[in-house]
């Protein structure tokens, strides 16, 4: 946990550099509502055979010091229930060229979720930007913790920000490198799309597709064995839109992935003979466009005299 006090502290003590120059400028309070369409779930590259669509409404407060707090609930639309939960609360700061900011989120799935992230119950998030003329060079990282097991994330970003004069409409293209270890990637494939564990996801304990007879296989274990490795997972390609009309806000986010590194699965079934049996092979991954649909509305909480 090393990693995790170290970066917690880096970002405390900017908060207090940056909490006295700020001070004079004159800031308030916003509550935000929101609601968002995202088409698939992705992430780094990584999703299930089946497509995710969310309806995504939220509520967020961002105080004046750059302390925020919100929370979000996933509807899949395309099974009709609340897929996910999740609370965030951190800290972002923005002085002159350089910007960034720490954050916590806590994770809440369905039994019945499929998500790659399913198995995940907190994070750790960081991000690090800073302003040239013409491009943004940013870094993150971000710690995933799972059932019982602790993930590590970077990534390098390259943006640019088109602005008009008003600053009602920009857009900020931008492509971006992430890297990783997958042990939470590895539960998924445990947990809810094989269910070799405590029965959740789609309830997949065959590798037969037929009408489930005794005489099938059933899959006993599914391991994916470069986990725990630091590898490269996607490239990606980003180019979001927002428009700004007083207090309503509109966003359009595409984003492209070119997924990196399959996974070698290792899966073992048993025959209704009793006879057990090893498979290996490399999980099949494809690129995914993926695209998400906002709106929200920002209300300023003056401080009254």
């Amino acid at each position: 946990m090393k990693i995790v006090f170290c970066l917690a502290a880096s970002f405390f003590c900017l908060q207090s550099l940056f909490a006295q120059q700020d001070s004079a400028e004159k800031k308030v309070p916003v509550l935000e509502l929101g609601v968002r369409y995202q088409s698939n779930s992705v992430y780094l590259g990584r999703k299930d055979s089946l497509p995710l669509p969310y309806v995504i409404p939220n509520i967020r407060f961002t105080s004046p010091s750059g302390f925020y707090a919100s929370a979000e609930t996933y509807l899949l639309t395309s099974e009709s229930r609340a897929d996910a939960f999740s609370l965030d609360a951190g800290w972002e700061f923005s002085k002159g060229n350089l910007y960034g900011g720490i954050g916590a989120s806590a994770y809440m799935f369905n039994s019945q979720s499929v998500n790659v992230l399913a198995e995940a119950s907190t994070s750790i998030n960081s991000y690090l930007g800073f302003s040239l003329p013409f491009i943004q060079p940013g870094i993150n990282g971000a710690l995933i913790f799972g059932k019982g097991s602790l993930d590590y994330i970077t990534g390098f970003s390259l943006e640019h920000n088109f602005t008009t004069a008003n600053e009602a409409f920009s857009l900020t293209p931008g492509i971006y490198l992430n890297a990783g270890t997958q042990n939470y990637y590895n539960e998924y494939y445990q947990e809810r799309k094989y269910n070799t564990g405590s029965g959740k996801g789609r309830g997949k304990k065959s590798s037969n597709s037929g009408n489930g007879s005794s005489s099938a296989p059933v899959i006993e274990n599914v391991e994916t064995l470069q986990s725990s490795q630091f590898r490269v997972l996607d490239y990606e390609f980003a180019a979001p839109v927002e428009y700004k009309h007083k207090q309503l806000a509109f966003s359009f986010l595409p984003r492209y992935a070119i997924a990196q590194s399959p996974s070698t699965v290792v899966m073992t079934t048993k025959a209704a003979s009793g006879a057990v049996s090893t498979q290996t092979f490399t999980e099949k991954i494809s690129n995914s466009f993926y695209w998400t649909l906002g709106v929200s509305y920002h209300f300023n909480l003056k401080k009254h005299a």
